[in-house]
């Protein structure tokens, strides 16, 4: 008995001096990089090793794979790279990716060591194999099997750039954050990790003068000494120009391009505003911005892209625009630095595309899809009818011209819809990236989208506020609260396969394993309810004052005429009543049939969050009582126009028919629906 005892003691012993040193092996690891990477590959070799390290891993930096002397080794390399040829010569069955943006994570046993290859076709994808790998590791329980968190995987992007525009419209919300580095680096760093190959900084749309135009704000021009920022400092100014170039260098370092897109190039309106510029006007326009944009040029290198509103909304007005225009990308060829250029589709006609196809400057049309909302993930069929064929409004008309003389960008007008609620499903971006290749291959399609909180602060000059009071937050900065827009706009853009299971691993990290399913398939579900309000009936035009997130869409006669987005699919309350009376049927979607849809996906959404409050999350975890308000918001905005559809039809049919009836169960259903 004692000798049964003692063996077991000394079995025990041996297993428990096993496990601590695979334990100890687990926390020493080889990190081989070439020497030289290029910015973003460094990015995210850094980005890896802080990962490593929070896990309590000794981290041994090398050069050479030869001198890696860890049992568990990460290396890094893209095309070209001398350790990964070395590695690849003893395992020949090794397909490396080479389109640029592509990566592949593979884990393979070398020399007795566990090696974790993370591979980029170029700098720009071996750092997104290098932040995948980070993530995972962060989200991991803990570091005892650090390859085994790592998920294999092979990808190439499907949708060659993918942007996202951060809105300025105020000078209290924008300030409060330009001149910080560390905000920067969380938001850059979001945006990188989410594969975003482009950002886009949106200067002058309806500021109230903000920015209108931007140059003044950053120099003076000289030849101009009139025209300047009324009370600005050469400090200030200074102080302008260094935010703005670490920007760009910090976008540069994570593998993103900038774009500069400037959208007003003089204020006009009546209204005025302390610290606005002055001395601009018809007399000294066009000199003016030619002058300051060379010398803004100069002194902002770096900008990889400048993107132009170029009609009447501009403020320069229509005769002025062929010779204004022509000069600014004159500046921009003369300036030698080889700026690519946005020019917006809207009342851009076919002299004013001659022209800037002439200039020598490499030029690309933008539009937007869906007008001025947020609709579905498909292009429009047929829109409003006063703007079908009118290339002066929001969509593309007749520029899809064969053979091809220009590119066009996709821009997803959002920031009037996905203002404040939480949005993010990977299927709705899937759907929509497919239809960005309407016009180009996926070598050359591209889109934009704008972030949230874009219209936060309206059209005012006024101070900020926190979005949620200071004892409801859970995160320094307001972007981080929509961390999955973010990601599911950038990865899901970038392929199919990215990234379900490290989504799930961050939904499991925030609101524990048992919520966060029901977290995320609420979130998807109720994504959907927006852009369908907008799609069955478009209650205003533009995407400054319609709000699908708190309108109630007009008074019930107003509500009534209002037209769907897309005539072709969706058939308006009106034009229902009439059908109706005339018992003429349609293959369009009804309005009962949306009613149908948002009542199941308001309940779906409802019946997830049932779900989600019953898995027992704690109650400090403030993000899950945030996204459960927003989810239950959204689902009550679904049911609310459930209830309203019918209303409108009830009211319809009394208008044509006088039927009091009609009227009474349009009084009803309106009670259901507030």
């Amino acid at each position: 008995m004692k000798n049964h005892r003692y063996r077991c003691l000394v079995f025990l012993l041996a297993v428990w001096t096993l496990s601590a040193a695979l334990g100890w092996a687990a926390k020493r690891v080889s990190l081989v990089s070439d020497p030289n990477l290029a910015a973003p590959a460094k990015h995210g070799v850094e980005e890896l090793a802080s990962a490593l390290r929070s896990k309590g891993v000794t981290v041994q930096q090398r050069s050479s794979l030869k001198k890696a002397s860890r049992p568990i080794v990460f290396l890094l390399g893209s095309s070209g790279s001398n350790n990964v040829r070395f590695l690849a010569g003893s395992l020949p069955a090794l397909d490396l990716p080479s389109v640029p943006g592509s990566l592949l994570i593979k884990k393979v046993q070398w020399k007795g060591k566990q090696v974790v290859l993370l591979y980029g076709g170029d700098a720009r994808g071996l750092m997104y194999a290098a932040l995948d790998a980070a993530e995972e590791i962060r989200l991991a329980a803990d570091g005892s099997d650090l390859a085994g968190s790592v998920i294999e995987t092979s990808e190439k992007p499907f949708i060659k750039e993918r942007g996202l525009s951060k809105v300025v419209m105020n000078q209290s919300e924008f300030e409060r954050y330009f001149y910080s580095p560390d905000y920067w680096t969380e938001y850059l760093n979001l945006l990188a990790r989410s594969r975003f190959t482009n950002f886009v900084l949106l200067l002058g749309y309806s500021s109230a003068g903000y920015l209108d135009p931007p140059y003044p704000w950053f120099s003076n021009t000289p030849g101009f000494p009139g025209v300047r920022v009324d009370g600005i400092t050469l400090a200030v100014q200074r102080r302008n120009l260094e935010a703005l170039r670490r920007i760009i260098r910090m976008t540069h370092d994570r593998g993103m391009e900038f774009t500069l897109a400037i959208w007003t190039d003089i204020y006009r309106s009546k209204e005025k505003f302390p610290g606005m510029v002055v001395g601009l006007d018809d007399q000294n326009l066009v000199a003016y911005n030619q002058a300051a944009l060379g010398n803004f040029l100069k002194l902002v290198p770096g900008i990889d892209r400048l993107q132009f509103r170029v009609h009447v909304e501009s403020s320069v007005e229509l005769p002025e625009q062929i010779p204004f225009w022509h000069s600014v990308l004159k500046v921009i060829k003369d300036s030698g630095q080889n700026i690519k250029v946005d020019m917006r589709a809207k009342g851009f006609y076919d002299d004013m595309i001659d022209d800037a196809l002439a200039s020598g400057v490499p030029v690309r049309l933008a539009t937007k899809y869906w007008g001025e909302q947020m609709g579905l993930p498909y292009h429009p069929s047929h829109i409003e009818i006063h703007n079908q064929y009118d290339r002066a409004r929001s969509d593309y008309a007749d520029l899809l011209r064969y053979p091809k003389r220009y590119d066009m960008l996709w821009r997803l007008w959002n920031l009037g819809t996905t203002r404040i609620l939480l949005w993010g499903d990977p299927g709705y971006v899937r759907r929509f990236a497919k239809t960005c290749l309407l016009y180009d291959g996926p070598q050359a399609a591209a889109y934009e989208v704008s972030e949230p909180l874009a219209f936060k602060m309206g059209h005012h000059r006024g101070p900020t506020y926190d979005l949620l009071s200071k004892q409801y937050q859970y995160y320094r900065w307001e972007f981080e609260r929509y961390w999955y827009f973010y990601e599911v706009w950038g990865r899901a853009g970038y392929g199919s396969r990215s990234s379900p299971p490290l989504w799930q691993h961050e939904f499991s990290h925030r609101f524990g394993e048992a919520a966060a399913p029901f977290v995320e398939h609420a979130y998807h579900t109720a994504s959907w309810i927006l852009g369908r309000i907008n799609a069955y009936s478009l209650g205003d035009l533009s995407a400054d004052y319609a709000w699908a997130e708190k309108q109630r869409w007009g008074s019930l006669p107003a509500y009534v005429d209002y037209p769907p987005s897309d005539t072709a699919q969706f058939i308006g309350i009106q034009e229902a009543a009439n059908l109706y009376l005339a018992r003429k049927h349609d293959a369009r979607i009804w309005p009962q049939q949306t009613a149908h849809w948002f009542e199941k996906t308001g309940n779906e959404v409802l019946e997830q969050v049932k779900g989600a409050e019953q898995a027992g999350v704690p109650e400090s975890n403030k993000e899950f009582t945030s996204t459960m308000i927003d989810m239950k918001v959204l689902a009550n905005l679904a049911l609310y126009h459930s209830r309203r559809i019918y209303a409108g039809l009830s009211y319809a049919l009394f208008k044509k028919t006088q039927d009091l009836n009609e009227l009474d169960d349009a009084i009803r259903h309106e009670k259901e629906a507030i």
